[in-house]
């Protein structure tokens, strides 16, 4: 029986394909990852949007029901439905309908968030195309 010798130039080639194949295993889970968390910033946005089209004037006055939720900045919102029309509540705990022009600041302030959510999750959809390159670290604000 012949003796199998391992020689430097099949290590060599063992070494590569070894490293070859987890070169391309962890490239599959940074697509995965990337993907995925292109996929909750989607659905970040879309959240955003959908409240945002909740407190615009006039939005769907007489469809749905009441809810609470919470400003990118923190603060607690409520909307109570009434029949045909509704109140909107800012902060959430207020005993008295918030006013029109601070509606229209949290809808800004939900828009600027859904803005900075939109570009996050191209440049994580970017990202998932190309596995291989590093993406730059996220700033905060």
């Amino acid at each position: 029986m012949r003796r199998y010798r391992f020689t430097v130039r099949r290590m060599m080639i063992a070494v590569a394909i070894v490293g070859t194949a987890m070169g391309l295993m962890a490239c599959g889970l940074r697509w995965h990852s990337r993907l995925r968390k292109a996929e909750d910033l989607r659905l970040s946005e879309m959240m955003l949007l959908l409240t945002a089209r909740d407190l615009a004037p006039g939005a769907r006055d007489n469809v749905g029901s009441n809810f609470n939720d919470r400003l990118p900045d923190g603060t607690p919102i409520r909307v109570e439905r009434l029949g045909t029309g509704r109140r909107v509540f800012i902060p959430a705990g207020s005993k008295v309908p918030a006013d029109d022009e601070t509606i229209k600041a949290a809808i800004e302030a939900i828009l600027r968030e859904a803005s900075k959510i939109h570009r996050l999750r191209i440049k994580y959809q970017r990202a998932a195309r190309q596995p291989w390159l590093s993406i730059p670290v996220d700033v905060p604000g």
